[in-house]
């Protein structure tokens, strides 16, 4: 795994691939559309990140 600095904080890379990256005080995970259903995640109210992202994407 590394990290490598982005706009705004640091990426998260494992493989080769992006999996994560965070800003302030905030992790944004990538992860499948299932893991998300089965584990009943949702945007954290409040987040000044990603504001306009679907519900459809979490």
């Amino acid at each position: 795994m590394s990290a490598k600095a982005v706009a705004g904080g640091s990426e998260l890379v494992y493989g080769g691939k992006s999996f994560a990256h965070h800003s302030d005080h905030e992790l944004d995970l990538r992860l499948t559309r299932k893991l998300i259903q089965q584990q009943g995640l949702s945007h954290p109210p409040g987040s000044v990140h990603h504001p306009k992202r679907s519900p459809n994407q979490l």
